[in-house]
């Protein structure tokens, strides 16, 4: 039932056609970052490197990558990813930004953000979001455990609920480069 509001709004906001075409632009921009990704710098931050038991936590590491250009005196965040374990479970995350126009004051622009869980009891789960222009545009989710998969719509603000989102990343991203 909760997957109802925001299916319904997706469906009346959108013009007919506008998200698929969407998500196939984000799809096209995000292989090309990813056949690229030399072409870029990177960030990278380990925390707990030397993967050492971490007080409240137990086993926990965390890398953070982020990739990046420099147009015009301006630090621009394009990809963030990052991998985290702790001990009952693992988490992988990446996200894409766009920024149009290299100016002082022009932000990157959330493109694209995923997640991927697993348990280790065999219990995982996969979401998608695609945005336009920093709107939320479609999700998906697929949920797998022995008994199969099930697929679902990821409620809107979810993305927000995990280890790190598109917000927190980019906040990141500046106080390391400015």
């Amino acid at each position: 039932m909760k997957k109802w509001p925001l299916l319904a709004f997706l469906l009346i906001a959108l013009p007919a056609g506008a998200s698929a075409g969407t998500v196939d632009e984000v799809r096209a921009f995000y292989n090309e970052v990813k056949e690229d990704l030399d072409g870029y710098y990177l960030t990278e931050v380990v925390v707990n490197r030397d993967y050492l038991m971490y007080p409240a936590l137990g086993n926990y590491q965390e890398t953070l990558r982020f990739y990046w250009r420099s147009e015009a005196g301006f630090d621009r965040l394009v990809l963030a990813t990052w991998s985290s374990e702790w001990a009952a479970h693992t988490e992988y995350g990446e996200v894409l930004y766009r920024v149009d126009e290299v100016n002082e004051g022009d932000p990157e622009v959330v493109a694209f953000q995923f997640v991927a869980f697993d348990n280790y009891d065999e219990y995982g789960a996969e979401s998608r979001w695609y945005y336009d222009e920093g709107l939320l545009v479609e999700a998906s989710g697929i949920s797998r455990s022995p008994e199969g998969e099930v697929r679902f719509v990821p409620e809107a603000g979810e993305e927000r609920s995990y280890g790190h989102n598109h917000e927190e990343l980019l906040e990141m991203f500046i106080s390391i480069h400015h």
